[in-house]
C-alpha cells in the first residue's frame, strides 16, 4: 500500500467520525468529551459498526454497548 493510499484511507476514517459526531449531536442533541475520544481512538471497523448502530439505539450509551 503506497503513501498516498494510507493518507487516503486516514482521510476517509476521519470523515467518518466526523460524520458520526455529526449523528450523534442530530439525534441526541449533544455529547460527552469521552465520546469525542472514543471515536478519535476506533479504527476504520469499530467506526462502520456504530454508523449502523445509530439507526437503532435509543440512548447514547447503547450505541458503545458491545
Amino acid at each position: 500500500m503506497g503513501l498516498a493510499q494510507i493518507l487516503r484511507e486516514e482521510g476517509r476514517q476521519e470523515g467518518e467520525a466526523q460524520m458520526l459526531l455529526k449523528q450523534i449531536q442530530l439525534k441526541f442533541g449533544g455529547y460527552a468529551v469521552w465520546v469525542e475520544g472514543k471515536i478519535d481512538q476506533a479504527d476504520k471497523a469499530q467506526l462502520d459498526h456504530w454508523v449502523e448502530r445509530i439507526l437503532f439505539v435509543d440512548a447514547l450509551e447503547q450505541l458503545f454497548k458491545a
